[in-house]
């Protein structure tokens, strides 16, 4: 006869058994979240840049506010909590008396998140918490991330989407890069016309909704050693069909960058008829308009920058690329 005591352990041993496996899925989740599966390697990110127009920022700010409040949220939006470095206000039209140009290139937010080499977060923000950039998974895609901490409850905001190449047709010199939607990993659908750098595309379409800069643009200047700057230009396609209300040919669209930690390069580009410098100016320079381009590229002993040859420049199809002139 079984010992009662060993009875009394085996029964019990069961009955947690029979608990654990009638556990609700979403209990047994919580060893691993859905949102969160780190891969473990050096951090290179030193900086997270974002560039919208300043009201463009500002409503962005609002929905995310908005969507932080509701409770529970697995992933919080970043924007509530950091605040523009640079605003850097654009001469307007005398609209009063040249109403058609009412769509004249507004004032533009510069924001930017540093970080350090392990990816704390040294940017002053009001979240409450200390964050660290994470990247988060590589299937099929991997996200760059702020992460409120490694606990199972701790949310995650997400900065961007970490390109490591689509296949062996991607252009050499583009990757890592990082994506917002527009540069995303990979069309939802072939025919998606939104996707940048696919064959549906159109940039005389759709310029200045889903700008033709993105991020395989940004990561390629970035990572051509010889390349002084990064030009965030985008270059208005000729024949377009916004000439009365966008008249110059050169904007300072929406777009999302980074830097990395053994190099730097300035950030510039022409919105209407002047040049900026939005980020890491030459010479302790503050971010602001350049005066004359050709001046400033010599003094910093470089040649001035030069629009690609076809923009996007770097589209899955070879066939279909551009390329930046030296």
């Amino acid at each position: 006869m079984m010992n009662r005591t060993l009875k009394s352990i085996m029964i019990a041993a069961l009955a947690g058994f029979a608990l654990l496996v009638s556990m609700p899925l979403w209990a047994q989740e919580q060893e691993r979240p859905s949102q969160i599966d780190w891969v473990l390697r050096p951090w290179e990110m030193r900086y997270f840049i974002f560039v919208d127009k300043d009201h463009g920022w500002k409503y962005s700010q609002k929905l995310a506010a908005e969507y932080n409040q509701k409770p529970k949220r697995p992933r919080f939006n970043w924007e509530q909590f950091f605040e523009a470095q640079t605003v850097l206000r654009i001469p307007h039209w005398e609209l009063a008396q040249k109403p058609e140009k009412a769509k004249y290139p507004e004032d533009l937010s510069v924001v930017v998140i540093a970080f350090d080499q392990d990816g704390w977060v040294t940017t002053p923000h009001s979240f409450g918490k200390t964050l660290r950039g994470r990247l988060n998974s590589l299937r099929p895609m991997g996200y760059i991330v702020l992460s409120a901490g490694d606990g199972l409850t701790d949310p995650i905001g997400t900065l961007g989407h970490w390109f490591i190449g689509l296949n062996e047709d991607t252009a050499d010199g583009v990757t890592p890069a990082l994506c917002n939607n527009q540069g995303m990993y990979e069309p939802a659908d072939p025919n998606d016309s939104f996707y940048v750098y696919g064959k549906h595309y159109d940039v005389k379409e759709s310029w200045r909704t889903n700008p033709p800069f993105a991020c395989r643009e940004w990561a390629w200047q970035l990572h051509e050693a010889d390349r002084p700057y990064i030009d965030v230009t985008t270059y208005v396609p000729k024949g377009h069909p916004y000439t009365k209300s966008y008249p110059h040919g050169t904007y300072i669209l929406p777009f999302i960058g980074w830097g990395t930690f053994d190099r730097q390069k300035p950030v510039i580009g022409k919105h209407a008829d002047t040049w900026y410098c939005l980020h890491e100016c030459p010479k302790g320079d503050q971010p602001g308009p350049i005066a004359d381009i050709n001046a400033w590229a010599k003094a910093n002993g470089w040649t001035p920058p030069k629009p690609p040859m076809r923009m996007p420049v770097f589209t899955d199809n070879p066939k279909r690329r551009g390329y930046y002139p030296k």
